[in-house]
């Protein structure tokens, strides 16, 4: 970190930019294996936890299921884009039917979506990593 802030304060900014840059990458492709393979050790836990009380199994997979997906969001920043499509969905269902129920209905849809997004986040997970790739590979074109 000392050399950064020398590098800073010579007034070279670009090296501190992609000394950055390469650690944000490598948050995103760790992020992008955790939720991969987040559910190998769930499955195990699971298996181990459901011989001494069936619910206490499934209630911890699906908390390592929440808890492994908030992180790969987190980690390639991906968590408002899931909120955002979540908040759409929602409003979809929103929209479609008449009042007294359209509420009920877009609070539904809305914890479905986060659901889905909660299960499958290896999709938006890639997505988030291959964003901030892109991005990496185009500061480093125009440098």
């Amino acid at each position: 970190m000392m050399n950064n802030e020398k590098t800073m304060a010579a007034g070279n900014n670009q090296q501190v930019t992609n000394a950055f840059a390469g650690d944000k990458n490598r948050k995103a492709l760790i992020g992008v294996l955790i939720a991969a393979f987040y559910w190998i050790p769930a499955i195990l836990i699971e298996l181990l936890l459901s011989k001494i009380d069936p619910g206490l199994g499934s209630s911890v997979f699906f908390i390592i299921m929440i808890a492994s997906s908030i992180t790969a969001y987190i980690l390639t920043g991906g968590l408002d884009m899931v909120f955002g499509i979540a908040k759409k969905i929602a409003l979809f269902g929103w929209i479609i039917l008449s009042f007294p129920v359209d509420i009920i209905t877009g609070i539904a849809t809305f914890f479905v979506a986060l659901l889905l997004f909660a299960a499958f986040p290896i999709v938006f997970a890639v997505i988030g990593w291959i964003r901030i790739h892109k991005e990496t590979r185009d500061m480093e074109q125009s440098a």
